[in-house]
Protein backbone atom coordinates (compact mmCIF):
# COMPACT_ATOMS: atom_id res chain seq x y z
CA UNK A 1 0.00 0.00 0.00
CA UNK A 2 0.99 3.61 -0.53
CA UNK A 3 -0.18 5.42 2.14
CA UNK A 4 3.32 6.86 3.65
CA UNK A 5 4.48 7.10 0.24
CA UNK A 6 7.28 9.88 0.45
CA UNK A 7 8.49 9.31 3.55
CA UNK A 8 11.88 8.14 4.01
CA UNK A 9 13.20 6.08 7.30
CA UNK A 10 16.94 5.42 7.89
CA UNK A 11 16.72 2.27 9.81
CA UNK A 12 19.48 1.45 12.19
CA UNK A 13 17.85 -1.41 14.12
CA UNK A 14 18.48 -4.68 14.98
CA UNK A 15 16.68 -7.81 16.57
CA UNK A 16 12.51 -7.62 16.89
CA UNK A 17 11.41 -4.23 18.56
CA UNK A 18 13.04 -1.89 15.91
CA UNK A 19 12.72 -3.67 12.74
CA UNK A 20 9.22 -4.26 13.37
CA UNK A 21 8.15 -0.74 13.59
CA UNK A 22 9.62 -0.01 10.42
CA UNK A 23 8.49 -3.54 8.80
CA UNK A 24 5.33 -1.76 9.45
CA UNK A 25 6.01 1.12 7.94
CA UNK A 26 7.55 -0.24 4.99
CA UNK A 27 4.64 -2.41 4.64
CA UNK A 28 2.21 1.58 4.36
CA UNK A 29 4.55 2.43 1.39
CA UNK A 30 7.32 4.58 3.51
CA UNK A 31 11.06 3.88 2.40
CA UNK A 32 12.80 1.97 4.40
CA UNK A 33 16.61 2.22 4.04
CA UNK A 34 18.09 -0.38 6.60
CA UNK A 35 21.55 0.34 7.35
CA UNK A 36 23.57 -2.30 9.10
CA UNK A 37 26.91 -2.53 10.18
CA UNK A 38 29.64 -4.20 7.95
CA UNK A 39 30.16 -7.76 7.60
CA UNK A 40 27.79 -9.17 10.51
CA UNK A 41 24.88 -7.17 9.63
CA UNK A 42 21.47 -7.61 11.58
CA UNK A 43 22.50 -10.11 14.42
CA UNK A 44 19.12 -11.97 13.48
CA UNK A 45 20.26 -12.95 9.91
CA UNK A 46 21.79 -16.00 12.08
CA UNK A 47 18.99 -16.66 13.97
CA UNK A 48 16.70 -19.70 13.00
CA UNK A 49 15.09 -21.39 11.31
CA UNK A 50 16.57 -21.23 7.96
CA UNK A 51 15.54 -22.40 4.59
CA UNK A 52 18.45 -22.95 1.86
CA UNK A 53 20.67 -21.21 4.31
CA UNK A 54 18.48 -18.15 4.45
CA UNK A 55 17.13 -17.18 7.71
CA UNK A 56 12.97 -16.93 7.79
CA UNK A 57 12.92 -14.62 10.95
CA UNK A 58 15.19 -12.32 9.31
CA UNK A 59 13.25 -12.46 6.18
CA UNK A 60 10.13 -11.94 7.82
CA UNK A 61 11.03 -8.63 9.71
CA UNK A 62 12.49 -7.81 7.36
CA UNK A 63 10.84 -6.79 4.25
CA UNK A 64 9.89 -4.36 2.21
CA UNK A 65 13.13 -2.67 3.06
CA UNK A 66 16.14 -1.51 0.97
CA UNK A 67 20.24 -2.62 2.12
CA UNK A 68 23.25 -0.40 2.69
CA UNK A 69 26.07 -1.18 4.99
CA UNK A 70 28.19 1.68 6.67
CA UNK A 71 30.81 1.22 8.98
CA UNK A 72 29.36 4.21 11.28
CA UNK A 73 32.59 3.66 13.46
CA UNK A 74 34.55 5.71 10.35
CA UNK A 75 34.26 9.66 10.39
CA UNK A 76 33.90 8.95 6.52
CA UNK A 77 30.74 6.50 7.25
CA UNK A 78 29.28 9.14 9.75
CA UNK A 79 29.53 11.76 7.18
CA UNK A 80 27.66 9.81 4.93
CA UNK A 81 25.00 9.05 6.70
CA UNK A 82 24.58 12.37 7.62
CA UNK A 83 24.39 13.30 4.26
CA UNK A 84 20.99 10.54 4.38
CA UNK A 85 19.99 11.92 6.75
CA UNK A 86 19.77 15.33 4.64
CA UNK A 87 17.45 13.97 2.77
CA UNK A 88 15.26 11.52 5.25
CA UNK A 89 12.04 12.07 7.54
CA UNK A 90 12.82 9.62 10.41
CA UNK A 91 16.01 8.26 12.03
CA UNK A 92 15.21 5.51 14.16
CA UNK A 93 17.60 3.07 15.91
CA UNK A 94 16.96 0.49 19.08
CA UNK A 95 20.49 0.91 20.66
CA UNK A 96 21.13 1.22 24.05
CA UNK A 97 21.02 4.87 25.37
CA UNK A 98 24.27 7.05 24.73
CA UNK A 99 25.48 4.65 21.71
CA UNK A 100 24.50 6.84 18.99
CA UNK A 101 26.60 9.41 20.85
CA UNK A 102 29.97 7.69 20.36
CA UNK A 103 29.25 7.67 17.20
CA UNK A 104 28.44 10.80 16.70
CA UNK A 105 24.75 10.47 15.85
CA UNK A 106 23.32 12.19 18.93
CA UNK A 107 20.26 14.14 18.75
CA UNK A 108 21.97 17.47 18.12
CA UNK A 109 24.32 16.26 15.12
CA UNK A 110 21.61 14.99 14.05
CA UNK A 111 19.50 17.73 13.91
CA UNK A 112 22.04 20.18 13.03
CA UNK A 113 22.06 18.09 9.41
CA UNK A 114 18.29 18.11 8.92
CA UNK A 115 16.26 20.43 11.63
CA UNK A 116 12.63 18.44 10.57
CA UNK A 117 13.95 14.85 11.22
CA UNK A 118 12.08 12.53 13.80
CA UNK A 119 14.78 10.98 16.13
CA UNK A 120 12.81 7.75 16.87
CA UNK A 121 14.64 5.69 19.52
CA UNK A 122 13.77 2.17 21.12
CA UNK A 123 15.54 0.91 23.96
CA UNK A 124 14.67 -1.40 26.92
CA UNK A 125 14.10 1.27 29.60
CA UNK A 126 14.18 4.31 27.63
CA UNK A 127 16.66 7.44 27.58
CA UNK A 128 16.39 8.49 30.94
CA UNK A 129 15.86 7.13 34.39
CA UNK A 130 18.20 5.20 36.73
CA UNK A 131 17.94 2.23 34.48
CA UNK A 132 18.39 3.83 30.95
CA UNK A 133 21.61 1.87 30.20
CA UNK A 134 21.15 -1.41 31.58
CA UNK A 135 20.40 -4.08 28.83
CA UNK A 136 17.00 -5.74 28.08
CA UNK A 137 15.29 -8.03 26.16
CA UNK A 138 11.85 -8.99 25.55
CA UNK A 139 11.30 -11.36 28.52
CA UNK A 140 13.06 -8.81 31.14
CA UNK A 141 10.47 -6.15 29.31
CA UNK A 142 7.43 -8.74 30.45
CA UNK A 143 8.74 -9.35 33.87
CA UNK A 144 9.34 -5.83 35.32
CA UNK A 145 6.28 -4.32 33.23
CA UNK A 146 4.15 -6.49 35.55
CA UNK A 147 2.82 -8.52 32.68
CA UNK A 148 4.07 -11.90 33.97
CA UNK A 149 2.95 -11.62 37.83
CA UNK A 150 -0.98 -12.11 35.99
CA UNK A 151 0.04 -14.44 33.39
CA UNK A 152 -0.21 -18.18 34.19
CA UNK A 153 -2.36 -20.25 36.66
CA UNK A 154 -2.70 -19.42 40.14
CA UNK A 155 -0.66 -22.62 41.58
CA UNK A 156 1.96 -21.61 38.95
CA UNK A 157 4.95 -19.66 38.74
CA UNK A 158 4.59 -16.45 36.42
CA UNK A 159 4.52 -17.46 33.36
CA UNK A 160 5.75 -15.47 29.97
CA UNK A 161 3.44 -14.35 27.46
CA UNK A 162 4.16 -17.05 24.12
CA UNK A 163 4.55 -14.30 22.16
CA UNK A 164 7.20 -11.82 22.39
CA UNK A 165 4.30 -8.98 23.19
CA UNK A 166 6.98 -6.65 24.95
CA UNK A 167 9.12 -6.63 21.34
CA UNK A 168 5.84 -6.25 18.99
CA UNK A 169 3.89 -3.38 21.65
CA UNK A 170 7.15 -1.31 21.47
CA UNK A 171 7.44 -1.43 17.62
CA UNK A 172 4.01 -0.47 17.67
CA UNK A 173 4.73 2.01 19.60
CA UNK A 174 7.27 3.56 18.26
CA UNK A 175 4.92 3.81 14.69
CA UNK A 176 2.78 5.85 16.66
CA UNK A 177 4.93 7.89 18.09
CA UNK A 178 7.26 8.68 14.57
CA UNK A 179 3.89 9.22 12.64
CA UNK A 180 2.71 11.90 15.46
CA UNK A 181 6.01 13.23 15.32
CA UNK A 182 5.58 13.71 11.66
CA UNK A 183 2.09 15.38 11.47
CA UNK A 184 3.72 17.71 13.42
CA UNK A 185 6.81 18.12 11.62
CA UNK A 186 4.45 18.78 8.51
CA UNK A 187 2.96 21.49 10.94
CA UNK A 188 5.79 22.65 12.54
CA UNK A 189 8.71 22.67 10.42
CA UNK A 190 10.63 20.86 13.26
CA UNK A 191 11.26 17.59 14.07
CA UNK A 192 11.90 15.83 17.41
CA UNK A 193 13.31 12.93 19.60
CA UNK A 194 10.67 10.16 20.29
CA UNK A 195 11.46 8.34 23.04
CA UNK A 196 10.04 4.70 23.29
CA UNK A 197 11.22 1.92 25.67
CA UNK A 198 10.34 -1.50 25.98
CA UNK A 199 9.09 -1.89 29.64
CA UNK A 200 7.28 1.27 29.62
CA UNK A 201 5.41 -0.50 26.25
CA UNK A 202 4.68 -3.51 28.36
CA UNK A 203 3.30 -1.22 31.32
CA UNK A 204 1.12 0.30 29.14
CA UNK A 205 -0.74 -2.91 28.33
CA UNK A 206 -1.32 -3.75 31.41
CA UNK A 207 -3.56 -0.10 32.14
CA UNK A 208 -6.72 -2.50 33.02
CA UNK A 209 -4.88 -4.57 35.65
CA UNK A 210 -3.68 -1.78 37.67
CA UNK A 211 -6.57 0.36 37.45
CA UNK A 212 -8.08 -3.02 39.49
CA UNK A 213 -5.00 -2.54 42.16
CA UNK A 214 -5.52 1.22 41.97
CA UNK A 215 -9.35 0.94 42.51
CA UNK A 216 -9.65 -2.17 44.57
CA UNK A 217 -6.37 -2.16 46.86
CA UNK A 218 -5.21 -5.84 45.68
CA UNK A 219 -2.55 -6.16 43.27
CA UNK A 220 -4.27 -8.67 40.98
CA UNK A 221 -3.40 -11.99 41.09
CA UNK A 222 -2.67 -14.86 38.08
CA UNK A 223 -6.19 -16.70 37.10
CA UNK A 224 -5.56 -18.29 34.29
CA UNK A 225 -7.71 -17.86 31.55
CA UNK A 226 -10.22 -17.07 33.76
CA UNK A 227 -11.28 -12.74 33.96
CA UNK A 228 -11.76 -10.99 36.90
CA UNK A 229 -14.94 -8.88 35.63
CA UNK A 230 -16.66 -11.34 33.60
CA UNK A 231 -18.05 -15.08 33.97
CA UNK A 232 -18.34 -17.29 31.95
CA UNK A 233 -15.18 -16.24 30.09
CA UNK A 234 -12.16 -18.19 29.54
CA UNK A 235 -11.38 -21.84 28.87
CA UNK A 236 -13.97 -24.50 28.94
CA UNK A 237 -13.46 -27.95 28.04
CA UNK A 238 -15.57 -30.15 25.48
CA UNK A 239 -15.33 -33.63 25.10
CA UNK A 240 -12.51 -33.69 22.02
CA UNK A 241 -11.21 -30.25 22.88
CA UNK A 242 -11.22 -27.13 24.37
CA UNK A 243 -13.01 -24.05 23.04
CA UNK A 244 -13.34 -20.48 24.29
CA UNK A 245 -16.81 -18.43 25.81
CA UNK A 246 -16.76 -14.93 26.55
CA UNK A 247 -20.12 -13.86 27.74
CA UNK A 248 -19.63 -10.22 29.13
CA UNK A 249 -23.27 -9.20 29.57
CA UNK A 250 -26.31 -10.17 31.20
CA UNK A 251 -27.82 -10.34 27.70
CA UNK A 252 -25.56 -12.33 26.35
CA UNK A 253 -25.54 -14.75 29.78
CA UNK A 254 -29.36 -14.69 29.29
CA UNK A 255 -28.78 -16.52 25.62
CA UNK A 256 -26.79 -18.77 26.74
CA UNK A 257 -28.74 -19.74 29.29
CA UNK A 258 -31.57 -20.36 27.39
CA UNK A 259 -30.63 -21.02 24.00
CA UNK A 260 -27.26 -23.22 24.55
CA UNK A 261 -26.99 -24.88 27.61
CA UNK A 262 -30.99 -24.50 27.41
CA UNK A 263 -30.78 -24.20 31.54
CA UNK A 264 -32.66 -20.82 31.89
CA UNK A 265 -33.42 -21.31 35.25
CA UNK A 266 -29.98 -20.33 35.77
CA UNK A 267 -30.64 -16.65 35.00
CA UNK A 268 -33.28 -16.80 37.91
CA UNK A 269 -30.76 -18.17 40.70
CA UNK A 270 -29.61 -15.44 42.55
CA UNK A 271 -25.97 -16.79 42.87
CA UNK A 272 -25.37 -15.83 38.69
CA UNK A 273 -28.52 -13.07 38.12
CA UNK A 274 -25.80 -10.48 37.63
CA UNK A 275 -22.25 -9.78 36.91
CA UNK A 276 -21.45 -9.35 39.93
CA UNK A 277 -22.75 -12.82 41.11
CA UNK A 278 -21.69 -14.41 38.86
CA UNK A 279 -17.95 -13.34 39.50
CA UNK A 280 -18.63 -14.27 43.08
CA UNK A 281 -19.62 -17.51 42.07
CA UNK A 282 -17.87 -18.41 39.05
CA UNK A 283 -16.43 -21.56 40.40
CA UNK A 284 -19.87 -23.25 41.16
CA UNK A 285 -21.04 -21.86 37.48
CA UNK A 286 -17.73 -22.85 35.09
CA UNK A 287 -18.16 -26.68 36.87
CA UNK A 288 -22.06 -26.46 35.97
CA UNK A 289 -20.87 -25.54 32.24
CA UNK A 290 -18.18 -27.79 32.10
CA UNK A 291 -20.26 -30.88 33.19
CA UNK A 292 -22.52 -29.89 30.48
CA UNK A 293 -20.33 -29.91 27.82
CA UNK A 294 -18.43 -33.26 28.95
CA UNK A 295 -20.24 -35.26 26.38
CA UNK A 296 -20.85 -32.71 23.64
CA UNK A 297 -17.97 -31.99 21.19
CA UNK A 298 -16.61 -28.56 20.81
CA UNK A 299 -17.61 -27.92 17.40
CA UNK A 300 -21.48 -28.61 18.02
CA UNK A 301 -21.03 -26.40 21.15
CA UNK A 302 -19.76 -23.32 19.01
CA UNK A 303 -22.17 -23.33 16.48
CA UNK A 304 -24.74 -22.76 19.44
CA UNK A 305 -22.91 -20.44 20.69
CA UNK A 306 -22.97 -18.34 17.23
CA UNK A 307 -26.77 -19.12 16.57
CA UNK A 308 -27.42 -17.25 19.87
CA UNK A 309 -24.89 -14.46 19.30
CA UNK A 310 -22.58 -15.43 22.15
CA UNK A 311 -18.68 -14.61 21.69
CA UNK A 312 -16.79 -18.12 21.79
CA UNK A 313 -13.94 -19.17 19.73
CA UNK A 314 -11.76 -22.62 19.31
CA UNK A 315 -8.05 -22.03 19.85
CA UNK A 316 -5.87 -22.95 16.88
CA UNK A 317 -2.58 -23.61 17.24
CA UNK A 318 -0.28 -21.06 14.36
CA UNK A 319 -0.48 -24.06 12.39
CA UNK A 320 -4.18 -23.52 11.93
CA UNK A 321 -4.28 -19.96 10.85
CA UNK A 322 -4.16 -19.49 7.73
CA UNK A 323 -6.67 -22.55 7.27
CA UNK A 324 -9.42 -20.14 9.18
CA UNK A 325 -11.42 -18.57 6.15
CA UNK A 326 -11.55 -15.11 7.90
CA UNK A 327 -7.86 -14.91 8.24
CA UNK A 328 -8.45 -15.57 4.48
CA UNK A 329 -10.51 -13.51 3.68
CA UNK A 330 -8.88 -10.41 5.60
CA UNK A 331 -5.39 -11.77 3.52
CA UNK A 332 -3.22 -11.99 7.12
CA UNK A 333 -0.78 -14.25 4.97
CA UNK A 334 1.06 -12.93 2.29
CA UNK A 335 3.11 -14.80 0.06
CA UNK A 336 7.04 -13.03 -0.78
CA UNK A 337 9.07 -14.40 -3.63
CA UNK A 338 12.07 -15.01 -1.85
CA UNK A 339 15.73 -15.27 -4.21
CA UNK A 340 17.14 -17.58 -1.96
CA UNK A 341 13.84 -19.12 0.39
CA UNK A 342 11.99 -19.18 -2.61
CA UNK A 343 7.99 -18.91 -1.46
CA UNK A 344 7.58 -17.50 1.79
CA UNK A 345 4.51 -17.26 3.91
CA UNK A 346 3.99 -14.52 6.20
CA UNK A 347 1.67 -12.82 8.53
CA UNK A 348 0.61 -9.59 6.80
CA UNK A 349 0.22 -5.84 8.46
CA UNK A 350 -3.31 -5.92 10.10
CA UNK A 351 -4.20 -2.23 9.37
CA UNK A 352 -6.43 -1.85 6.26
CA UNK A 353 -7.49 1.21 3.87
CA UNK A 354 -10.14 0.11 2.09
CA UNK A 355 -9.97 1.05 -1.22
CA UNK A 356 -6.11 1.95 -1.31
CA UNK A 357 -3.72 -0.43 -3.61
CA UNK A 358 -2.53 -3.14 -1.09
CA UNK A 359 0.87 -4.87 -2.14
CA UNK A 360 -0.07 -9.03 -2.06
CA UNK A 361 3.57 -9.83 -2.76
CA UNK A 362 6.60 -7.74 -0.19
CA UNK A 363 9.19 -7.54 -1.42
CA UNK A 364 12.19 -9.67 0.07
CA UNK A 365 15.43 -9.38 2.16
CA UNK A 366 18.96 -8.97 0.36
CA UNK A 367 22.46 -9.34 0.90
CA UNK A 368 24.47 -7.01 3.22
CA UNK A 369 24.74 -3.68 1.55
CA UNK A 370 22.84 -5.05 -1.64
CA UNK A 371 21.37 -1.50 -1.92
CA UNK A 372 24.24 0.57 -1.55
CA UNK A 373 25.17 1.74 -5.11
CA UNK A 374 21.49 2.13 -6.19
CA UNK A 375 20.29 3.94 -2.46
CA UNK A 376 23.44 6.26 -2.59
CA UNK A 377 23.43 7.02 -6.33
CA UNK A 378 19.21 7.63 -5.99
CA UNK A 379 19.48 9.90 -2.78
CA UNK A 380 23.38 11.37 -3.05
CA UNK A 381 23.88 11.11 -6.62
CA UNK A 382 26.84 9.51 -5.82
CA UNK A 383 28.72 7.48 -8.97
CA UNK A 384 29.14 4.11 -8.82
CA UNK A 385 33.16 5.01 -9.15
CA UNK A 386 32.54 6.99 -5.42
CA UNK A 387 30.44 4.21 -4.08
CA UNK A 388 33.38 1.72 -5.16
CA UNK A 389 35.59 3.70 -3.47
CA UNK A 390 33.96 3.86 -0.44
CA UNK A 391 34.05 -0.12 -0.63
CA UNK A 392 38.00 0.16 -0.80
CA UNK A 393 38.05 2.11 1.92
CA UNK A 394 35.91 0.22 3.77
CA UNK A 395 33.49 2.58 4.68
CA UNK A 396 30.65 0.82 2.82
CA UNK A 397 30.70 -3.09 2.60
CA UNK A 398 28.59 -5.61 0.33
CA UNK A 399 28.37 -9.67 0.83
Amino acid sequence: MSILEGIRILDLTHAMAGPFATMWLGDMGAEIIKIERPGQGDPTRAYGPFVNGESTYFATLNRNKKYVSIDLKKEEGRNLLLRLVEKSDVILNNFRPGVMKKLGLDYETVRAANPKIVYACISGFGQEGPYAERPCYDIVGQAMGGIMSITGWPDGEPDRVGASIGDVVAGMTACVGILSALFDARKTGEGQIVDVSLVDSVVALALQDYSCWFGGGDSPARMGNQYRAWVPYGTYKAKDRYYIIGAGTDQQFRRFSEQVIKMPELCEDARFADTPSRVRNRTVLDKIINDWAAEKKAEDICAALRAADVPFGMINDISMIEASPQTAARRMIVTEDHPVIGKLKMINCPIRFPGTDEQDSPNPTRDIGADNETVLSMILGLSNEDATAYVRQGILYER
